[in-house]
């Protein structure tokens, strides 16, 4: 659950902000056991990919440097 006053992505189940402890949910709007959250489903295709080494390389050369060597 996304904070509304932070903006901080919250685990499922969390009553408070684990960055500034704001209240996630008031009573009214939090979910009841057993309640169906509407939404949708969609098959979709993810890729990851990590360039080896690219963690040390970008603290050392910086990110904007390292974007124009990936580019």
């Amino acid at each position: 659950m996304q904070c509304v006053k932070c903006g901080l992505d919250n685990g499922q189940g969390s009553n408070f902000c684990n960055s500034c402890g704001a209240k996630l949910h008031t009573e009214a709007s939090a979910p009841s056991a057993g309640a169906i959250i509407s939404g949708e489903r969609r098959r979709v295709t993810a890729m990851f990919a990590d360039v080896v080494d690219s963690t040390p390389l970008a603290e050392r050369i910086g990110e904007e440097a390292l974007y124009k060597v990936m580019q």
